[in-house]
């Protein structure tokens, strides 16, 4: 079993914590990581449509769950943006479990962005990518990045 981990943590954001649910919802990563391999055992290309999820969601405005957002009267979606239309729906299906998993463990709220970047992590460790930690403790946008 060859297995590549980075050791190198990277520059914490402003905010971001390597400790973030560590009081508050200590079983957080092990709720991700389970339903993660739960997905994958099932369809590992999973891996690479959760990834590219994240990316999507970090690329226009940080990663702040907005691609998450559904849209309304005010705004379209950001799901709905002609970049994010060929994100895989099992994607979005999968981060919406593991979140109602995680809300009813825990008894703070986790953002979606946090568990969002946990998925991504979780695939690429499944899919047999490097392992590597992810800061906590990012903040959800309540505005789609189709708005500004």
């Amino acid at each position: 079993d060859n297995v590549l981990t980075l050791n190198a943590d990277p520059p914490l954001a402003n905010g971001l914590s390597w400790t973030f649910y560590q009081k508050s919802c200590p079983q957080l990563e092990s709720i991700v990581k389970k339903r993660i391999d739960f997905y994958l055992k099932q369809d590992i290309t999973q891996a690479a449509g959760l990834l590219r999820l994240h990316f999507h969601d970090c690329f226009v405005q940080g990663c702040d769950g907005s691609v998450l957002l559904d849209g309304s009267a005010s705004g379209p979606s950001e799901q709905g943006a002609s970049p994010n239309l060929s994100l895989r729906k099992k994607a979005f299906e999968i981060i919406n479990d593991i979140k109602s998993r995680v809300d009813k463990a825990c008894s703070v709220v986790v953002s979606c962005a946090d568990v969002t970047a946990l998925a991504a992590k979780e695939s690429v460790r499944a899919a047999g990518g490097p392992q590597y930690r992810v800061p906590l403790g990012r903040r959800d946008s309540l505005k789609f990045a189709t708005q500004n």
